[in-house]
């Protein structure tokens, strides 16, 4: 009888190891390692605010002192700083697909974040591409026509990452909601 019993015992716990062992992370688990990744997209964005506050000081300050040679300049100073900081951006994307999740709802989230980070990526890549080619200005019609050309493709990348940035932020407030139960 106690060899039974033992062996009931010994099952049980296995089954219950095995139960513990196939649950994996919590919800409340995978909603923090998630989080902290969006968190580190709160800092680059604070970085790439700052960024363009600061080439639209510059823009102001060169252009009136040393004209279109001042303007280049800003333009070629800020592009690389904004390339580094897309840099950046492309590592965090790929960052927050990698955080291993379980919960099918995280995992929807997950990729729409993905896919937002990944086009507004897309979009800053346009814009600073757009602002580069304005560092060409020759002063020409030809060039003022480029110009415009310039000036309307990184509009449309701008309204993009506007639309973007409201996607985001819906997705945030339903990962916000699932994540704390409201």
């Amino acid at each position: 009888m106690q060899i039974r019993s033992s062996f009931s015992k010994l099952a049980l716990g296995l089954s219950f190891g095995v139960l513990l062992v196939g649950c994996g992370p919590t919800k409340v688990q995978q909603c923090n390692d998630l989080s902290k990744t969006f968190q580190k997209g709160a800092q680059l964005g604070n970085k790439f605010q700052q960024e363009g506050q600061a080439f639209q000081q510059k823009m102001q300050t060169v252009s009136q002192k040393d004209g279109l040679k001042g303007f280049k300049s800003a333009i070629t100073g800020s592009s690389k700083n904004f390339r580094g900081l897309i840099g950046e951006w492309d590592q965090l994307t790929k960052e927050v697909g990698d955080v291993p999740l379980k919960d099918e709802k995280l995992v929807g989230l997950q990729k729409r974040y993905v896919t937002a980070f990944a086009d507004s990526s897309t979009n800053l890549k346009t814009m600073v591409g757009s602002l580069e080619k304005m560092a060409t200005f020759d002063g020409t019609p030809k060039g003022v026509d480029k110009l415009k050309g310039n000036l309307n493709e990184m509009q449309g990348a701008y309204a993009n990452l506007n639309k973007l940035s409201t996607d985001i932020k819906g997705v945030d407030e339903e990962f916000k909601s699932y994540c704390t139960g409201n």
